[in-house]
């Protein structure tokens, strides 16, 4: 994982590969630290706390109230999250709401 990925595929193996590893080294499978992990696994790191959190599980029934969801990314920028990737959700905050929002409305199978 490192190079830039040329093809869909290739970004996919890098998602799925690196999107439990954190900015601080702590995550998961390999522990790279920074900017080691690919910039797509980093993105989707966040986007799949943030939905995790806010969606029902069946450990946790009730989603996570938002405010306080969006607290813990930004308790986690520079350590959990990469802090770019942490300061751009903070600014694009109003269009996660929005898709969450429109997406909520939907009855999955």
């Amino acid at each position: 994982v490192g190079e830039e990925a040329s093809s869909f595929i290739d970004v996919a193996t890098e998602i799925t590969y690196s999107h439990h590893e954190q900015w601080d080294g702590g995550g998961y499978p390999t522990g790279c630290a920074g900017a080691e992990a690919p910039l797509a696994g980093r993105i989707v790191h966040l986007a799949d706390f943030y939905d995790a959190c806010r969606s029902p599980r069946v450990y946790r029934p009730r989603p996570i109230p938002r405010d306080q969801v969006v607290r813990m990314i930004k308790e986690g920028r520079g350590t959990h999250f990469d802090p770019e990737v942490a300061d751009a959700f903070v600014r694009a905050l109003d269009r996660f709401v929005a898709i969450e929002e429109e997406m909520s409305t939907y009855d999955l199978p």
